[in-house]
C-alpha cells in the first residue's frame, strides 16, 4: 500500500467529573480530575516521539488541557477550533440517562429509537455534528499533506469524525467506545481510510 497522505491522531480528552458519573457532558466546561491529569501525562509520555505539525483542540478546557500537556513536547502550532465541542446536549445536559428518561420521556424515547434523526430535547442532533467536524477535517486535509496531525475532542466527535472516515452508517456511532485520554490513529488515502489504532491507552 502507498503511503498515506495524511496521519490523523485523534484523542479524546482525560477524565473530567461528570464522565465518573455518567452525566451528559457536552458544553459544561469540566476540567479534567486529578486521575484525567495522570491519564493525559501518560499519553503525553507516549507520544514524545511524534513528529507533529499541528494539534488542534476543542476550546472546553477538558480538552484544552490535554491538548496543552501533550504540546510541551512538540515545537508546533496549537489551534483552538470551536468545531471540535462536544454534541450540544440541550436540557440534558448535567443529567444521568435516569434522570432524562424521566423528565423528558417523549424525547429521550425518540433519541433511542433513531439518534440520528432525534437528538437532545433542545441539543444538536448528530448530522450537525458530523457537519462540523468534517468541514473542519477537510480544511485539515487541503493544509497538511504527508504530515502527522493531531486532533483532541471529546468522544461523540472522535466518533462522528470516525463514522464519517470510515463510511460506517452514523447509527454505529457508539461502536467506537473511547476511553478517557485514549489515541486513535486513522491513515488517510486517496480513495480511503485506515482505522490503525483504536483506543490506544
Amino acid at each position: 500500500m502507498n503511503s498515506p497522505r495524511l496521519r490523523l491522531l485523534l484523542v479524546r480528552h482525560g477524565e473530567a467529573e461528570s464522565n465518573r458519573h455518567g452525566r451528559f457532558l457536552g458544553r459544561t466546561d469540566s476540567p479534567l480530575t486529578a486521575r484525567g491529569k495522570v491519564q493525559v501525562r501518560s499519553l503525553a509520555d507516549v507520544m514524545v516521539e511524534e513528529s507533529l505539525v499541528a494539534i488542534y483542540t476543542s476550546p472546553l478546557r477538558r480538552a484544552f488541557e490535554t491538548a496543552k500537556t501533550i504540546a510541551l513536547h512538540h515545537p508546533c502550532p496549537l489551534h483552538v477550533d470551536d468545531r471540535l465541542l462536544e454534541q450540544d446536549f440541550g436540557r440534558w445536559e448535567g443529567l444521568t440517562f435516569e434522570e432524562a428518561t424521566q423528565r423528558f420521556p417523549d424525547d429521550f424515547a425518540a433519541w433511542q429509537a433513531d439518534a440520528v434523526l432525534s437528538g437532545p430535547t433542545g441539543g444538536e442532533i448528530l448530522p450537525q455534528v458530523v457537519n462540523r467536524i468534517v468541514n473542519l477535517y477537510n480544511e485539515i486535509s487541503s493544509k497538511h499533506g504527508s504530515e502527522t496531525v493531531l486532533m483532541v475532542a471529546h468522544g461523540g466527535v472522535i466518533n462522528a469524525l470516525l463514522c464519517a472516515l470510515l463510511q460506517t452508517p452514523l447509527r454505529w456511532l457508539w461502536a467506537y467506545r473511547l476511553q478517557p485520554g485514549a489515541l486513535c490513529e486513522v491513515l488517510i488515502y486517496e480513495k480511503s481510510a485506515v482505522l490503525s489504532q483504536l483506543n490506544c491507552i
